[in-house]
Formats: structure tokens, sequence, C-alpha cells
């Protein structure tokens, strides 16, 4: 449940903090980390609540004083949540299973769960993928360069997400997305 909203979601859908013995509120990406954990909606709006010292939502939350930089740890957790994305993407790529380039991915486009478009894309791309793939979810992506590094290419700015297989990346996806939105 939201420490914020209190909302219940299933797992997927919640952000992980840990408080370690000395006070100080950790993001738990992996959900591994021991002790008491504090749940947070993968949302922007909970998370920059949970994160406000005058909400104090992690001290009522661990029933203890808690130590953290809001800053610092809204940043940790963006940068892990997009960090698990681009792992996503590499292992796809590893498998053999991630579709890149935007002629084969809109060749392809029947056999995707998605497609998934780059921070930086050009509008006249975006425009026409629009147009030649109709009914594919579109994903939202990190910049070009960090997807091509992801993937072991160039700067990749589209992706095709197979529909066997990229069930756990899709999540990522859609948790770093409400997260930094």
């Amino acid at each position: 449940m939201c420490i914020v909203c209190r909302a219940s979601k299933p797992q997927h859908q919640l952000l992980r903090f840990a408080r370690g013995s000395d006070g100080a509120v950790g993001f738990d990406l992996k959900n591994v980390l021991p002790g008491e954990g504090a749940w947070v909606c993968a949302s922007s709006t909970c998370l920059n609540k949970a994160l406000d010292p005058k909400h104090g939502g992690f001290a009522r939350a661990f029933d203890a004083p808690v130590v953290f930089d809001a800053v610092a740890l809204r940043e940790q957790v963006l940068s892990m949540l997009e960090g698990e994305v681009r792992n996503g993407l590499g292992l796809l790529r590893r498998q053999g299973t991630l579709i890149l380039g935007r002629e084969e991915v809109v060749r392809r486009a029947a056999d995707l769960a998605g497609i998934g478009l780059a921070s930086d894309l050009s509008d006249n791309s975006r425009h026409e993928l629009d147009e030649r793939a109709v009914g594919v979810t579109v994903f939202a992506l990190p910049p070009m360069a960090d997807v091509g590094k992801a993937t072991g290419n160039r700067p990749v700015g589209v992706v095709g997400l197979p529909k066997r297989g990229s069930e756990q990346l899709i999540a990522a996806i859609a948790r770093w997305q409400s997260t930094r939105s």
C-alpha cells in the first residue's frame, strides 16, 4: 500500500524504500534490502509527496526518525528506473528478439507488443510512425544515444518490443514513465 495515497496496487506499480539502522532512507529497486520497507506509487505525484519533508510520509511509515536528501533520492530513483529500462532493452537485444529501426518496426508492427520511441526522436519520425503503425502501443524511452548504448548499437530512435518476453521491460518502462512525468 502506498504511504502517500493509501492505494493498494500490485508490487510492480510501486516503489520500495528501506530505512537503514542509521535512519537513512534509500530506494530498493529489487525489493531485497533488509528491514521494513515503505511503498510509494510509481507516480511523480506520490513520489514527490513522499520526498517532501513537510509531508513526513517516511517518518510516519517507519515510525522512526529518517534522514534523506529529497533531491538526491529522487534523482537516484529516476536513474535506477531508467537503468532498469536500459538493461531490459539490452537483454532483449542479446536474446535476439528486440527489433531495431523504424522501417523494420513498421514492417513487423502486427507482431509487436509495443513500439519504443527515444525521447529525442524527431517529430517527423513520430508522425510517420503514427501513420504507419496504427493500433500498436507506443512507449517513451531514454534518448537515442542511451538506447543505442543499451542495445550495443549506434544511436537508435525506434525499437519494437516482441509480444513474448517483453512483459518485464514494459512494466519497467511504465514505472519509469509514470515516475518521471
